[in-house]
């Protein structure tokens, strides 16, 4: 330690002769920063540089009067920038750390550009890289890396030193080169991590440029891989990630008492099993409802969620259920969940039931460079129980539905239609349809309810729409069904003829009086 002080202040001094300025250790220093975070810290640095501080104090030359400030407006960057990266450290390098981590990573990040360290903040990305990398999650990787290239401009011939990833070797090269090269390393990711979409938007960003630059055979190349990316949609199937709501309650989470976030948890990744997850790390209690937790109670609840994706294309059930799929997973920052209630207000269950649905906002929407959001917003809407049973109605219809679409391309997906039609008769003849029916389009309800009339009509409708799909998805599956399942069609079929069109034959009647009236 000794000898560092001596050679550091030796090195202060010839600096600052030669460029009145401190700006090449400090840039040293900053630029360096991976060696830091490896090196496991950064508390010798400080101590250190304090120690030269008290040195530079005790100068005499001429220099001194105006190297004195100077060189503690260094440290005291330094030391600033030391308590930053100790967020960071505290956390052990190993998986139950990743999200804290990158965390940690990304409000360095902040810091290191609102203070115009942009070569440090650029070696910081690669942090955020690597953990990603190690723990398989490619389309976080692919993030960073995306993010990181739309950090540095086209054409810069700034020249950059060479920057290592685990997987991702940069040599020296300009800022030019290197923003090319990460955003094609993000597309590889993207790619990896069957985000084929992610990656085709990549692909576009830099056909764009090389259009502007006239640079054809780039975009040449740039298409074949995009082919790729287009097949891979086709034929992929695809998997998505599961997202879970987590609320902390308790002291002892300091900061994070009260505060709620959405998880962004592994491809097939079970409630129970990230659950487990969650417990393991905190230790803690874990439950399942907010009712559930007391004031006192050291505890954090978890439920499962599922995005949100406002946009026109999520909701148009005229493109394909892959599409949909995608559309309902990726690139939003809503997310529902619902809990059921009972009003007390009726003896029949049916009737007496009503859904909460519950919005989460969170402040980054899914994919990102992290696997857990801030919430930051939260509505509610109440759904009383005709409007449940309205949706439920309104389900089992479009499941219907596409399975019979599907059938007529596909004979093969005749399981499918099967299985959505046992469910469809049974379930509702024996259960739900005739409970509907029961408690909603009764006289009673009538005059119990009569502000639900235009619900109460709605219904009718709706039963009288799934009359005619389950008919339709029962004519076809008897053209296709095999022998084996044909005894099974046929219970099927004498079921919905007597029992459900019983049942119907009132409501059937009631919508064309409705309709001959309206006319």
């Amino acid at each position: 330690k000794t000898c560092c002080r001596k050679v550091f202040l030796e090195f202060v001094q010839v600096e600052y002769k030669q460029t009145k300025s401190c700006d090449q250790l400090e840039r040293i220093v900053f630029d360096n920063i991976g060696e830091f975070v490896q090196g496991g810290g950064t508390s010798y640095l400080q101590d250190l540089l304090q120690d030269v501080q008290q040195e530079v104090h005790l100068l005499t030359d001429s220099d001194s009067t105006e190297l004195k400030p100077k060189f503690d407006s260094l440290v005291k960057n330094i030391v600033e920038f030391g308590n930053h990266l100790e967020s960071l450290q505290k956390y052990s390098p190993v998986p139950e750390n990743e999200i804290e981590r990158s965390e940690a990573a990304l409000k360095l990040i902040t810091y290191l550009k609102s203070t115009g360290r942009e070569i440090a903040a650029m070696n910081t990305y690669m942090i955020i890289f690597n953990i990603h990398y190690d723990l398989n999650n490619y389309i976080e990787a692919g993030e960073t890396l995306w993010e990181f290239g739309n950090s540095l401009p086209y054409l810069d011939n700034t020249q950059l030193n060479s920057l290592d990833g685990q997987f991702c070797k940069y040599p020296p090269q300009t800022k030019h080169e290197r923003k090319i090269q990460l955003l094609m390393n993000a597309i590889d990711f993207f790619d990896k991590g069957k985000d084929f979409e992610k990656a085709i938007k990549v692909i576009e960003q830099l056909k764009e440029f090389y259009k502007s630059r006239f640079m054809y055979s780039n975009i040449q190349s740039l298409i074949d891989r995009e082919k790729l990316m287009y097949q891979a949609i086709i034929d992929s199937e695809r998997f998505f990630a599961e997202y879970y709501f987590v609320e902390f309650h308790g002291k002892r989470f300091g900061s994070f008492d009260g505060k709620g976030f959405v998880y962004c948890a592994g491809v097939g990744e079970d409630l129970r099993s990230f659950m487990e997850r969650i417990n393991q790390k905190y230790g803690v209690p874990i439950k399942l409802a907010a009712k559930d937790v007391s004031d006192k109670e050291e505890s954090i609840l978890v439920i499962t969620v599922r995005s949100v994706n406002n946009s026109p294309e999520a909701k148009d059930e005229s493109i394909s259920e892959k599409a949909r799929k995608y559309l309902n997973s990726k690139n939003s920052n809503i997310f529902v969940y619902d809990v059921l209630a009972r009003m007390n207000k009726y003896k029949f269950p049916t009737k007496d039931v009503f859904r909460e649905r519950f919005y989460l906002h969170t402040e980054h929407p899914f994919p990102w460079l992290v696997r857990r959001s801030l919430i930051v917003n939260r509505t509610k809407e109440i759904a009383t129980p005709i409007q449940c049973a309205l949706e439920d109605l309104s389900q089992t219809y479009s499941n219907l539905n596409k399975s019979i679409a599907a059938c007529k391309v596909d004979p093969a997906q005749s399981t499918n239609l099967s299985r959505y039609l046992s469910g469809s008769i049974e379930a509702f003849v024996n259960g739900g349809l005739r409970m509907y029916v029961e408690a909603f389009l009764s006289d009673e309800y009538a005059t119990e309810e009569p502000t639900h009339q235009h619900w109460v009509k709605e219904m009718r409708l709706k039963i009288v729409s799934l009359t005619d799909v389950v008919k339709s998805g029962l004519r076809l599956y008897g053209q296709i069904c095999p022998e084996t399942m044909r005894e099974f069609h046929n219970n099927s079929k004498h079921q919905f003829d007597t029992d459900w069109m019983k049942l119907v034959q009132p409501i059937l009647k009631k919508v064309e009086e409705d309709q001959e009236n309206h006319f």
